[in-house]
């Protein structure tokens, strides 16, 4: 069974728009499971290991620097890649690639 606060596609994406939109999307954003477990997914007993997150707040982040992306690329082009610096959960991996 799928569960978050944020709508499951599937049970394989996680529908974000409402956040993407007060991000500065005008289009639906969603992440695939293996994005959200790498970049977003944070728990009590992760912060209690490393550093005190929030999965919103990592969630806000990480859409806030690819609206940012999006805005500096040339307008024909349809995708891009960027990468996010983030606290890992496992302590050992600290980028994330998208792949556009």
């Amino acid at each position: 069974m799928c569960q978050s606060q944020y709508s499951v596609v599937m049970c394989n994406q996680f529908d974000v728009s409402d956040v993407g939109h007060d991000a500065g999307f005008k289009w639906p954003v969603a992440f695939t499971r293996g994005a959200w477990n790498e970049c977003v997914k944070w728990n009590d007993e992760d912060s209690a290991k490393q550093v005190f997150q929030s999965e919103k707040i990592r969630l806000i982040d990480i859409l806030r620097v690819c609206a940012y992306t999006i805005r500096m690329a040339d307008p024909e082009e349809n995708r891009m890649n960027f990468e996010i610096a983030r606290v890992p959960r496992d302590g050992e991996r600290n980028c994330f690639r998208s792949r556009g």
